[in-house]
């Protein structure tokens, strides 16, 4: 017996839709009068989700995207280094000389960050 393409997309989707409450819901829980205005506004914005779930969701994706961003700033920064280079001669102040033994590592820092952004 097959299960239907449209059955399993179904299936995942409510996996990821409930994965983050599973993960953040009772740390929100715990934090329920911090919250009272977010309540407040999604009852009159006529959201129908809990508060707990709109913040796990939006903490785990964040998170999540964040994460992404990261592996691909790496991986956009690996490229630069190793495949497009650096330039060689550029000025540095005397007093940070020691940084350009890091230059490689400190550039794909910043690439990496840049692209996270």
């Amino acid at each position: 017996m097959e299960i239907s393409i449209d059955k399993k997309i179904n299936y995942l989707f409510g996996v990821c839709k409930k994965l983050p409450y599973v993960i953040l819901g009772e740390r929100m829980k715990k934090q329920r009068d911090r919250y009272h205005d977010l309540r407040k506004q999604l009852k009159q914005a006529r959201i129908p989700t809990s508060y707990e779930m709109y913040l796990s969701d939006a903490i785990f994706y964040s998170v999540l995207s964040g994460l992404i961003g990261a592996i691909i700033g790496l991986m956009v920064s690996w490229i630069v280094v190793n495949f497009i280079g650096l330039p060689e001669i550029f000025y540095i102040p005397s007093n940070l000389q020691w940084l350009v033994q890091y230059k490689n590592i400190i550039i794909s820092f910043f690439i990496t960050a840049f692209i996270t952004i």
